[in-house]
């Protein structure tokens, strides 16, 4: 201690808050990523700062994951883009990704797509956006933003069809609330306070009111190997809440 004060707050970081050399992988396991080397991964993208790509690299807190797993396995992720829209239950089936990284986390439509999800490893709080000026009226127009699961599961279950507005961009929401087209639009909390400021919309709020909140898994294609599955359900198991 009294040569090295650091040394208490190394080794805590080395064998507490880290993975390395503590994933239990079976010798299966271990001679599939040997097989594999590469893992081609898919990861949604224009969600700063919770997962996006910026001249082609993966940024945000997905990526901070994946990093994870890289430095944890020893193996290589080339990871793309999930396009705006895509359906994420449908992007595995022609076998040209071996996961996605971040997905809802719903089994019984995972499983109607053929798809497997990992144990869930993330939590996302969603929360209302609206204008400062404006009062919420007693029967709000929401901006529904196509091709999010979170859409159909919570925001369309909510409001009649009369009082949607569709939109396909995060941007393209915002700006209708910003424009009066609609009076609330909910987004994630992570995204929400960074996608207001960077679009300068100075009289949007979002609250700190959560509306719902689900959970984010990875998943694999039905048909792939199940050791993948297994791998990265032991490297989620051993990420703690502070991580």
């Amino acid at each position: 201690d009294i040569c090295d004060p650091d040394l208490r707050t190394r080794l805590s970081k080395e064998f507490y808050t880290t993975n390395f050399e503590r994933i239990p992988l079976t010798e299966a396991e271990k001679e599939y990523l040997k097989e594999k080397k590469v893992l081609k991964v898919l990861a949604t993208d224009n969600q700063r700062p919770y997962s996006y790509f910026e001249n082609g690299v993966h940024k945000g807190v997905i990526a901070e994951v994946l990093k994870r797993i890289i430095d944890d396995l020893d193996i290589q992720l080339e990871v793309r883009p999930l396009g705006e829209g895509t359906d994420p239950y449908t992007v595995l089936s022609n076998g040209d990704a071996d996961f996605i990284a971040d997905i809802y986390c719903d089994v019984p439509t995972a499983l109607k797509n053929h798809l497997r999800l990992t144990t869930p490893y993330l939590s996302i709080d969603y929360v209302p956006v609206t204008r400062i000026s404006d009062s919420l009226p007693s029967q709000p127009k929401v901006a529904c933003i196509n091709g999010h699961t979170y859409t159909s599961k919570f925001v369309e279950t909510r409001y009649a069809y009369p009082d949607r507005y569709y939109c396909n961009s995060i941007e393209e929401s915002l700006e209708a609330v910003n424009s009066k087209k609609a009076d609330v639009v909910y987004l994630n909390n992570i995204t929400a306070m960074y996608n207001i400021w960077q679009g300068n919309y100075l009289n949007l709020q979002s609250s700190k009111e959560i509306a719902f909140s689900h959970h984010v898994s990875a998943a694999i294609n039905e048909n792939s190997d199940l050791r993948l599955l297994s791998i990265l359900n032991k490297e989620f198991h051993l990420l703690n809440r502070n991580q």
